[in-house]
């Protein structure tokens, strides 16, 4: 039996078995690196790296810095950074231990009322602020409202799916939240 399923496999693909009027699979080519040195003012300690129109954008403690077509560019922000997201209109915005700010501080949200370290900020479709903690989720109304159910919760990750349901990784196990529920959150 095992012989026939070998000669089966073989003939499938050995002689390129594929369906009728399919074209065979183009190969392209890629340079390969195993290290992208970052600039030295960046530091080695990368928290994210973002995507931009041009390339990524790579955050470390040390600043932003946009890299593109193998180069970093020079317009690189050295301010220590402890966060990073992109709101809905594309803006980027970073975090230290004071307060959340657009990259040309126009906008500044203050978060001396998170008592908890923040392990990630998330804006939803409906650009609705979230930051995630060591001990909860909040939501940014005039001044940062906690998520009841998941109060004392260690927040590992926030993301939104394409029904606009909200789903939230916990130590305590995954969460949802359907946009059709309002503020309902049921624990998965």
């Amino acid at each position: 039996m095992s012989a026939r399923l070998l000669i089966l496999f073989w003939l499938a693909v050995g002689c390129g078995c594929r369906p009728q009027n399919s074209t065979p699979a183009k190969t392209f080519q890629q340079k390969r690196s195993r290290i992208i040195d970052l600039p030295p003012s960046a530091g080695k300690a990368v928290l994210r790296i973002l995507p931009s129109d041009e390339g990524v954008v790579v955050i470390t403690r040390n600043g932003v810095f946009p890299y593109h077509d193998g180069v970093w560019r020079s317009d690189s922000m050295r301010v220590p950074v402890e966060q990073a997201v992109y709101d809905p209109s594309g803006t980027l915005w970073l975090s230290n231990s004071k307060n959340l700010f657009t990259t040309d501080n126009r906008q500044v949200i203050d978060l001396s009322a998170l008592a908890d370290p923040v392990t990630q900020f998330f804006w939803d479709l409906e650009n609705q602020l979230y930051a995630a903690t060591t001990d909860g989720l909040y939501w940014m109304a005039d001044t940062w409202q906690p998520i009841t159910p998941l109060k004392g919760r260690l927040i590992h990750a926030l993301v939104q799916d394409a029904d606009s349901t909200l789903w939230v990784a916990t130590s305590d196990g995954l969460w949802q939240r359907k946009k059709s529920n309002g503020s309902t959150w049921t624990k998965r």
